[in-house]
């Protein structure tokens, strides 16, 4: 039987303590899968790299700068880019852990049309930078919205 090293500590903490047996190509492999609350801290962790790196552009973009005077365009736009798959990450994580069966909710997919928004935010603001106030109260509405349908799912 193969297991994955982990001490005890780590074990109680960080991973689930009910490992869950499966078999491949005849060896029985015992998977660990890492808790509820590890996922959510990776799912939170994104999702403060997002709120950075969009407050950084938003208002990058509210004070006249343009795509080719960002000095740190490279850094912010690297910090967006890794935010989203952290994020998504994270996400589809604590979705394994709610154990859904038969289809994904509606609230899913609410989520993901918010993680879409939040990705292309920055072609908007970049292709039309008159927009900038509005979508930087847009991005508000949409994290508030994005919490609320996860804590409450709605549908």
């Amino acid at each position: 039987m193969l297991r994955f090293p982990t001490d005890g500590r780590i074990q109680a903490s960080v991973l689930d303590a009910s490992a869950k047996t499966k078999y491949v190509e005849g060896l029985q492999v015992e998977v660990l899968m890492f808790s509820y609350e590890v996922y959510r801290v990776v799912h939170f962790s994104g999702l403060f790299a997002l709120v950075l790196a969009l407050g950084a552009i938003t208002l990058h973009i509210i004070q006249g700068g343009t795509k080719q005077d960002f000095k740190a365009k490279k850094l912010v736009m690297a910090t967006h880019g890794t935010g989203l798959l952290i994020s998504l990450v994270g996400g589809f994580g604590l979705l394994a852990r709610l154990g859904l069966t038969g289809g994904l909710p509606g609230w899913v997919y609410l989520k993901l049309a918010i993680w879409l928004g939040l990705g292309m935010s920055p072609i908007l603001l970049y292709k039309r930078p008159q927009t900038a106030k509005a979508v930087w109260f847009i991005l508000i509405v949409l994290f508030i919205s994005a919490a609320y349908t996860a804590r409450y799912k709605p549908f």
